[in-house]
């Protein structure tokens, strides 16, 4: 994405919602209802999400591995960022369609959501048919809530009329931005089945001249994941002879990782 802009959106996001918990907090002070009621749970999750999207976006995108129930799940900073800020805004745009349909500020929301969607390559063909057809079946909700049906009609064409005017001017970068989306999968697919192969398929061990000592190096090094000291403990050998076989090993496979060298070869094990 050109200049980070999900950093500088993140930064702008954090910081209303930090003035909003703010402003929420100081609201007691200056307003003349007596029967207002401070709701501090929904203050600090406010004030905490835009804490949290103010640090993701001053933190450089970095991958970050966690264990959970036995399964790896990989997350990326920037990825996290831009999640949370479509998912929030999107949260948000529903909760106001519903409390009141009639506003200005539902109709501004849902225009936000698709722009950020759009631009962050959220929103495929598929989703954004989903979006039109989840913030229609919203505004009919919310009209039934209120009892007055048939202003929804009128507020729905000129969100048609808004809608219609942003698409026909940018239809070009529609078509394209779609069919990125759909080469995107398409790629993501045949690489996640080559992955999958490569998880299941084994390599013959006959074809590279290993000695059976390196055998047992590499199938104890695919097993425990352990370190040379772990391994060395294992084999009962010394560190400097598993330093030996690893490099031994390396040279015949042409890998310089022990983390490579163990998906190469988990397979076989």
């Amino acid at each position: 994405m050109s200049k980070e802009i999900y950093r500088i959106v993140g930064l702008l996001y954090g910081a209303i919602l930090i003035l909003l918990a703010a402003l929420e907090v100081l609201h007691p002070f200056f307003s003349q209802e007596r029967s207002y009621t401070l709701n501090i749970a929904i203050v600090l999750v406010v004030f905490s999400l835009g804490i949290l999207l103010v640090m993701l976006s001053f933190i450089k995108n970095k991958k970050h591995a966690f264990i959970i129930k036995g399964k790896k799940i990989v997350i990326h900073t920037k990825h996290l960022n831009v999640l949370l800020q479509f998912w929030m805004l999107a949260l948000y745009t529903a909760f106001s369609i519903i409390q009141d349909a009639g506003n200005q500020y539902p109709l501004a929301m849902v225009f936000a959501t698709f722009i950020m969607g759009f631009k962050y390559r959220i929103m495929g063909k598929r989703m954004f048919i989903l979006f039109i057809v989840l913030v229609l079946a919203l505004f009919q909700i919310s009209a039934l809530l209120s009892g007055e049906f048939f202003k929804i009609p009128y507020f729905l064409l000129h969100s048609i009329f808004l809608f219609s005017i942003f698409i026909i001017f940018y239809q070009e970068e529609f078509s394209r931005h779609f069919k990125l989306m759909k080469g995107y999968h398409k790629q993501t697919g045949s690489f996640r089945i080559k992955v999958d192969q490569l998880k299941t398929d084994t390599i013959d061990l006959s074809t590279i001249d290993f000695t059976p000592r390196e055998v047992e190096v590499l199938k104890e090094l695919c097993k425990s994941h352990g370190s040379n000291m772990e391994l060395a403990f294992a084999l009962e050998v010394s560190v400097h002879t598993i330093k030996t076989h690893i490099k031994n090993i390396f040279d015949k496979t042409g890998v310089d990782d022990r983390h490579q060298l163990i998906d190469l070869f988990k397979g076989n094990f």
